[in-house]
């Protein structure tokens, strides 16, 4: 998966007209190591200037913006305080978001039930839906204010 996905996602940079530059490969190369992490972007910063330490805070904010608008990055933002971000994955899978209030980690898990009904709002409606974002707010049990993933 993760050529594929480099390949599909620096072809759609080229001919967005975008200019493949070392800090956008460095990025994308991040959010493919990571498919199924929510990173806000000061933790994106942290972790990518581990490896690429000219890496800029502005370059990082910039270029999830640009991914974003491109489609291959989903963008979640609770009750406009929590922006995060991670790589979109195949549109086809139903997969959802668990926001810890406490510690803000993510977790995100797939529901059949999402893709019932989808089937159901297809039959009933003639409403084809090609994604959708639902995000559920709580606690997990083990959360202890640093994390609880």
């Amino acid at each position: 998966m993760i050529p594929d996905k480099l390949v599909s996602i620096n072809d759609l940079l080229i001919k967005s007209g975008t200019k493949l530059t070392w800090q956008r490969k460095a990025l994308i190369r991040f959010l493919i190591d990571h498919p199924d992490e929510y990173f806000n972007t000061e933790e994106i910063y942290d972790r990518v200037r581990i490896m690429y330490p000219a890496i800029g805070r502005a370059t990082i904010y910039r270029n999830m913006e640009l991914y974003t608008g491109l489609r291959f990055v989903e963008k979640m933002t609770y009750e406009s305080k929590i922006t995060r971000y991670r790589l979109r994955r195949d549109e086809q899978q139903m997969l959802h978001n668990l926001l810890c209030l406490r510690c803000k980690k993510v977790k995100v898990v797939q529901a059949d039930w999402a893709q019932e009904m989808s089937m159901q709002l297809l039959k009933e409606h003639g409403f084809s839906v090609l994604n959708h974002q639902l995000t559920f707010t709580g606690f997990f049990q083990n959360c202890n204010d640093e994390g609880c993933l």
